[in-house]
């Protein structure tokens, strides 16, 4: 398996280097800003109680992109949905400490 690319989100040229990770089939590391926890956090566990612990581990096909990109400030997700989808990513989305995992055809777990 090859090293994943690590991209932070959002920088100059992220979405570019997050589409080429994407056609080349590379897996994919996103680190996410660390503000963005809280705000993943509730709109990917809307049923959890107040006092909760905040942890987020959750996987999915690249579909889970769209639900990611409803979060302000990761709205230009969606748009790796495509391709993503086209080249049979899983993606897996943790937090603290926010990141995106991507494999093709799923498996990669740092």
């Amino acid at each position: 398996m090859s090293t994943p690319t690590t991209v932070i989100w959002p920088s100059q040229g992220a979405s570019d280097a997050l589409r080429a990770a994407l056609a080349s089939r590379r897996p994919l590391v996103v680190a996410l800003p660390a503000d963005l926890h809280h705000a993943l956090f509730a709109h990917l566990y809307p049923e959890a109680a107040p006092g909760d612990p905040e942890d987020i581990d959750l996987s999915g096909g690249a579909e889970l992109l769209d639900r990611i990109a409803e979060v302000a400030s990761l709205e230009p997700l969606a748009d790796l949905l495509q391709p993503a989808a086209r080249n049979r990513y899983r993606v897996r989305v943790q937090s603290p400490s926010p990141r995106l995992l991507l494999e093709p055809d799923g498996g990669y777990s740092p």
